[in-house]
């Protein structure tokens, strides 16, 4: 077993050099940052968060992995539905709407279980449902509003991940010493 593999075998990340940790504790600032202005400009406070919910999702679960984010945001999107479900048949149908929100999520939660159609329900979707089901969330958020940010999050630190990892490809790598 190599030293980046863990105990099921798999491959695992090892982490940067101070300095190269460095730099990418800088990237990720400037793209928060950038998201926070431009979504900022937009969006209300309320619903800005779900920008930055999808790219630690995508940063963290998918690790960035470009094809895997139309799943990450569709995923996230019906998890919104979901929690929209529970929270709209409860406040205009009582226990019945409710009870159907509630059955939807079951649902959800058998198909990711089999993954049968895992680029709607996936692990963001269950991600999703279960913080924006929850009672402050819902009570200040504009649930239109909160799909255009977990939306437009995703495809701003899908583009920016882009866009640094074709700056990244373009640096010279540095001379390496060769063994003896």
């Amino acid at each position: 077993m190599t030293p980046d593999m863990n105990a099921m075998g798999t491959q695992e990340n090892v982490p940067p050099s101070s300095i190269g940790g460095f730099g990418v504790a800088l990237v990720i600032i400037t793209a928060i940052i950038g998201w926070a202005a431009i979504g900022g400009h937009f969006l209300s406070e309320a619903s800005l968060f779900a920008g930055f919910m999808i790219l630690w999702y995508w940063a963290k679960v998918e690790r960035l992995a470009m094809r895997r984010l139309p799943a990450s945001i569709i995923g996230a999107l019906a998890g919104i539905g979901i929690a929209w479900t529970m929270f709209y048949g409860a406040s205009r149908y009582g226990g019945a709407g409710l009870a159907a929100g509630l059955l939807m999520l079951a649902i959800a939660i058998y198909m990711d279980v089999i993954q049968k159609i895992p680029i709607f329900i996936n692990a963001a979707t269950m991600l999703f449902s279960i913080v924006v089901a929850a009672p402050l969330v819902q009570l200040k958020v504009n649930w239109i509003e909160l799909c255009f940010a977990t939306a437009g999050g995703g495809m701003y630190f899908g583009g920016y991940v882009a866009v640094a990892a074709w700056l990244a490809s373009k640096l010279p790598l540095p001379a390496t010493k060769p063994t003896d």
